[in-house]
């Protein structure tokens, strides 16, 4: 399969850059993509925050302590404040897949694991669930395995969810950069996040492409 982008740690090929086209689910590697764009355009001199990609976060979700304790320390997760799971409801800890996305925050100076889901329904529940209580015991903390759902904006179709959990994402990092957490109070219920999601696979198309050049 043809290249599209080698970007640091990720590889993108043309069927990855294929999920960009209305109606199609992104796939992980799109979201592994815009967490390493972020790791090294935006958040390079913030050392508290994690982005952990969808693959870690499964594994963290579904390995036994043991493994995902391992994986956290080879992360520095202990010197992290604020730590992000892409979360999907795939039960493999090894495949990619599922057919849902939304975002987990585990916030260490909150004491709190705040769930950002677009779809009203519980689909990714459990699986936020699983990631936050082995959280909680790696930092051994159990208030961070209560899970607080934070008032989002819903999808309005049923292939949006990628975009809504990256355009999220990108919100809370551009807020955590500016210390402001009024949005644990507010939630994210304006319609910029429609907005921004309306327009986001041209964006990020647009920016894969040039990054190829």
């Amino acid at each position: 399969m043809t290249t599209v982008l080698n970007y640091f740690d990720c590889l993108l090929r043309k069927d990855d850059f294929e999920t960009l086209a209305e109606g199609c689910w992104i796939n992980d590697n799109i979201i592994s993509f815009v967490l390493e764009y972020l790791r090294h355009n935006v958040l390079l001199k913030r050392n508290d925050i994690l982005l952990l990609d969808p693959p870690l976060t499964q594994i963290v979700k579904l390995s036994d302590t043991d493994s995902a304790f391992s994986l956290l320390d080879s992360l520095n997760c202990r010197d992290k404040d604020w730590i992000f799971h892409v979360i999907n409801d795939s039960p493999s800890a090894t495949k990619s897949g599922g057919t849902h996305w939304s975002l987990l925050l585990v916030s260490r100076p909150l004491s709190a694991t705040y769930h950002l889901d677009s779809l009203s329904s519980d689909a990714n529940c459990d699986s936020a669930g699983l990631v936050a209580r082995s959280m909680a015991l790696y930092f051994n903390n159990p208030a961070l395995e209560n899970v607080q759902r934070l008032d989002v904006v819903e999808q309005i179709n049923s292939s949006d969810c990628g975009v809504y959990t990256i355009v999220f994402l990108e919100f809370l990092c551009s807020k955590l950069l500016d210390n402001d957490t009024s949005w644990k109070d507010t939630g994210l219920v304006s319609d910029f996040f429609h907005q921004q999601t309306a327009s986001k696979r041209n964006r990020l198309k647009q920016l894969i492409s040039s990054l190829s050049s």
